[in-house]
């Protein structure tokens, strides 16, 4: 039924339907009668990842990277299970677009888990396209240009067993930056960081270089964000990723379009560009300075979305005819009492939040822009080296 779906969008590569015919039981217990080699080894299994590799990136020095992946490791779904202690409630720390992430200890170190799940409420999809999202991350992260980028994690292992999907992150987490936005102890000074960091990252990812094209991340979300123990942010969702080593997969009308409430809703009339990441960037900007918190649980019951929040407060302010516009802010009372903090910064990264939201996309501030602004933050500029 899938290889017929009308819409061509939804019908899997010839490599899932591979990879579906070997899950068949006729298949796993009576392989060599068909004349087909199964295996469990780690091994092979390193060997049949590094053959993806080859199926899905053209570029030659990709390929050479992805032959490297028998430098990580490769565990089972049993061994993911047991070290989360059966992905108990324990261990969980939050979840992101297509299933949940934990923390654990393997081996006296402390790593994040990924697991993936086609089970969603709010978002279709098939543990066939789970299989090449988790394909393209282990390219992404063993990328000799990414692999020891700052704010993006570490790559330990991977999990790939039909359904059972996960990776693991060497990385001590503290917690995603969705849980931190309402939590009081999130100071000032630390939020600015954490913006700061996160837009020198998308500044890096959305540079032309003479490898590759630009990175365009479309599935941007305070929930795909994990602050390490040193509060350094880093990304570990990348599920949409499109542009740089891999195909440009911007005029695809895919049936997910990035997490509810981040989504640029120019993509309604539009295709994808990076505009859409820096709509996204600043609803995460929203949420830090307001402590406010975008979940799909609210948007269904009628919620308003960050933005929408955004502008009917700077529209209220903005009725009373007594009221100073150059003044602005929506940062939440709390914070205005931290160490660190002045009004004009308060009113300089609204206006940033303001700009990047903007209805029409050619009104937006490029990464390069943003990060420009960040950095002209009292705060930054008093306090913080410039990264």
């Amino acid at each position: 039924m899938q290889c017929v779906d009308y819409n061509p969008e939804m019908r899997p590569t010839m490599r899932q339907v591979v990879a579906s015919l070997l899950e068949l039981s006729i298949v796993c217990h009576q392989a060599d009668l068909l004349g087909i080699s199964q295996t469990g080894d780690a091994e092979m299994q390193k060997d049949k990842l590094s053959g993806f590799f080859s199926d899905s990136i053209h570029d030659e020095r990709i390929l050479n990277k992805g032959k490297e992946c028998t430098m990580i490791q490769s565990y089972s779904y049993k061994d993911l299970s047991l070290c989360t202690n059966g992905l108990s409630e324990e261990n969980f720390i939050g979840k992101f677009h297509f299933g949940k992430v934990y923390v654990t200890e393997m081996n006296g170190k402390n790593v994040m888990v990924k697991i993936w799940d086609s089970d969603s409420k709010f978002y279709q999809v098939s543990f066939l396209q789970n299989q090449d999202r988790l394909l393209d991350e282990l390219v992404l992260l063993l990328h000799p240009v990414l692999i020891s980028h700052p704010n993006l994690v570490n790559l330990m292992g991977y999990c790939y067993e039909g359904e059972n999907l996960g990776v693991v992150y060497d990385l001590e987490p503290l917690n995603t930056l969705h849980n931190l936005l309402l939590n009081d102890t999130f100071t000032w000074s630390e939020r600015i960081r954490a913006a700061l960091k996160f837009a020198c990252l998308l500044k890096f990812l959305h540079v032309d270089t003479p490898h590759f094209r630009q990175f365009l991340v479309r599935n941007i979300a305070a929930a795909h964000l994990i602050l390490h123990q040193d509060h350094n942010l880093k990304l570990f969702d990348f599920v949409l990723i499109s542009g740089g080593i891999f195909p440009d997969r911007t005029k695809q009308r895919e049936c997910v379009h990035g997490c509810i409430g981040y989504i640029d809703f120019d993509l309604v009339k539009d295709s994808w560009s990076e505009t859409s990441d820096v709509f996204s960037f600043g609803v995460v900007l929203i949420g830090l300075i307001s402590k406010r918190v975008c979940t799909e649980e609210e948007a269904e019951l009628g919620e308003p979305f960050l933005y929408e929040w955004l502008n009917s407060q700077y529209n209220e302010k903005t009725s009373d005819s007594g009221f100073d516009k150059t003044k602005f802010s929506i940062v939440h009372e709390s914070l205005k009492g931290d160490p660190g903090f002045c009004a004009s910064d308060g009113v300089a990264i609204t206006k940033l939040a303001m700009q990047c939201v903007e209805e029409d996309k050619y009104d937006r501030p490029t990464m390069k822009q943003v990060v420009k602004q960040l950095l002209n933050l009292s705060i930054v500029r008093k306090n913080m080296p410039r990264t």
